[in-house]
């Protein structure tokens, strides 16, 4: 049930450390969707984007099941980043996933080491690291990336580095196109991201932001190999 926009794509012919660079920092936000599952109802979500300290930035999305199995199985998952500013540009700190189905937890975890050298993943099954990399990401702050890149009019496609348990791998993205969606907040004009693919997993990632609200996300499509989607349909903005 992790529910976050998780987007990559292989650049070709751009300099990857220009997509990280952001020229003004993504400003604090709050997002609600509605969360469905192959067109059906599944639950909420929620984002989060706001300053924890100098130059710390947290964003967290909390999602929780309110219809049919997921309700029964009180299904919840919370998925916090922590960012550090540094010259403009984004890079990770830490990462925490936590779901929970029924009596059932379980937690991950990515963490700068205290001595900056390596990125340390944890979880039931034991820990991993990979050495460090400046302005890198996970997959859950990918959201914050993209905002970023849209917003200073990054010249795609975008290409991030991002931190996946023992590996740091470039995730890549294109615009597709723009379009208009009919929303719970009415009409808004949208740009359409997709991440682009290059290892043969039948798998889609589809983000439409609002370009007159800040590039918010609007409409998240996600599906795996077996066709199963998830979407995230906004609800409000603030």
């Amino acid at each position: 049930m992790r529910l976050i926009v998780a987007t990559a794509i292989l650049l070709s012919g751009f300099n990857v450390a220009l997509a990280n660079e952001l020229a003004a920092p993504v400003k604090p936000f709050t997002f609600q969707h509605s969360m469905y599952r192959n067109n059906a109802k599944l639950g909420v979500a929620e984002m989060n984007f706001k300053s924890i300290g100098a130059n710390t930035w947290q964003f967290s999305s909390e999602s929780k099941g309110t219809e049919g199995l997921a309700q029964v199985a009180r299904a919840s998952a919370s998925d916090v980043s922590v960012l550090l500013l540094k010259n403009g540009q984004y890079e990770l700190k830490s990462n925490r996933v936590e779901t929970k189905v029924a009596f059932s937890t379980r937690i991950k975890t990515t963490q700068l080491s205290a001595d900056g050298k390596t990125y340390q993943y944890k979880d039931r099954k034991g820990e991993k690291s990979v050495a460090y990399k400046a302005g890198v990401w996970d997959q859950h702050s990918l959201t914050i990336a993209l905002m970023g890149a849209l917003q200073n009019k990054k010249k795609p496609p975008f290409v991030f580095q991002v931190v996946n348990r023992d590996k740091i791998e470039p995730y890549t993205f294109k615009i597709i196109s723009t379009q208009v969606l009919e929303t719970a907040i009415g009409k808004l004009n949208t740009v359409r991201v997709d991440r682009v693919r290059t290892d043969g997993i039948n798998k889609k990632t589809q983000i439409w932001f609002a370009i007159d609200k800040n590039f918010a996300p609007v409409l998240v499509n996600q599906s795996n190999e077996e066709g199963d989607e998830i979407e995230l349909r906004i609800l409000s903005i603030n």
